[in-house]
């Protein structure tokens, strides 16, 4: 395994659970390359690249401070047209896969990746990321690749758009998980939901989605098999081990037209969001066994309601309701809380 930085643990509050953040260098990029398209990168070219990333961020932490990043040190080389960038073999894999991942270096020398482009609008910018690179005779766990890049498609990896004089459209994930990932879907779902992580969630058409993947018509045409083998290996890789998440089980996940999906609905799950969930679930409980008297097996029903989906606000104000309804209505409902129960779960399950 590749090796990564310490993990830091989060305590929540939902039954004493440790959310396990696997360190604290983050990454910051431009939604640019958020949205942009990679479709021949494999695992290690994705990993490649976000150690390439990681290598600039001072640049591109000082282009969001609105300083001058071209007087770093890195770009005051002899050279003025490429940038010698070195990356550690053991960021990227185990020693007894170096001799692949070196394969994948030469690769990355063919393959192109688009993004939006930087300075003609409506355009899209189709570029390669390495120039060349250097490795060693032997590797060893100590052994470092030197990758020549040109400056200006350093420069489009390093610029993030300002306005007002503050940086915007940019995104911003921790390090660490994805470079112990194994499915190469994950950075981009990760980086996706990460970008739109202070709006709670988004929507996206499945044409739009699978376009962002990099997915070709012939991969994965049909739902159920783009679900098994891209949608859940990345949730399982990102759920409880990064700063957010999502919940693919639910069936509000899925927008259908029929019978066929053609869209999906994220809703964006972080630690605190869960210590939130947590405590309007208490309120909910509370409310429940003091107003309607309900049980430990009268909760037991409502189970299926208490995920990390639920709007709890609604829930309440529909509990509420239900509590008034019921007592004025006492004569005629021979049984409150069953009928209490069937309510909500019709509305929330």
């Amino acid at each position: 395994m590749a090796k990564t930085s310490k993990k830091i643990v989060k305590q929540t509050r939902k039954r004493g659970e440790e959310v396990l953040l696997p360190g604290n260098k983050y990454i910051y990029q431009s939604n640019r390359i958020t949205n942009g398209r990679f479709p021949q990168f494999n695992t290690y070219h994705i990993k490649i690249f976000v150690c390439l990333l990681n290598q600039l961020q001072e640049a591109i932490q000082a282009n969001m401070a609105g300083k001058n990043w071209t007087q770093l040190g890195l770009f005051e080389e002899v050279d003025n047209d490429r940038l010698r960038i070195g990356i550690p073999l053991s960021e990227i894999a185990s020693p007894q896969n170096y001799k692949e991942v070196i394969g994948s270096f030469q690769e990355l020398r063919k393959i192109d990746y688009n993004i939006q482009s930087p300075t003609q609008k409506g355009y899209i910018l189709y570029t390669g990321l390495i120039e060349s690179f250097e490795a060693p005779v032997k590797e060893s766990g100590k052994s470092i690749i030197y990758v020549n890049i040109v400056k200006s498609v350093a420069r489009d990896l390093i610029e993030v758009d300002r306005r007002d004089g503050h940086p915007m459209l940019f995104t911003k994930y921790i390090y660490e998980v994805v470079m112990r990932s194994s499915s190469k879907y994950t950075w981009k779902i990760y980086t996706l939901i990460a970008s739109w992580r202070s709006k709670g969630g988004f929507k996206i058409t499945l044409e739009r989605f699978r376009e962002l993947l990099g997915l070709e018509p012939d991969e994965y045409p049909n739902y159920a098999d783009l679900k098994r083998r891209v949608i859940l290996p990345a949730q399982k890789e990102l759920d409880h081990q990064a700063d957010c998440w999502f919940e693919c089980s639910q069936g509000e996940f899925e927008e259908k037209k029929g019978r066929k999906v053609v869209g999906l609905n994220f809703k964006i799950i972080t630690p605190e969001f869960e210590e939130v969930s947590d405590m309007k679930k208490n309120q909910v409980v509370t409310l429940l066994r003091e107003q309607l008297r309900f049980k430990v097996e009268d909760l037991a029903a409502l189970e299926p309601i208490f995920h990390g989906q639920t709007d709890y606000g609604l829930l309440l104000g529909k509990i509420f309701e239900l509590i008034s309804y019921v007592s004025e209505n006492k004569d005629s409902i021979a049984h409150p809380k069953k009928y209490v129960t069937a309510s909500i779960l019709k509305q929330f399950a």
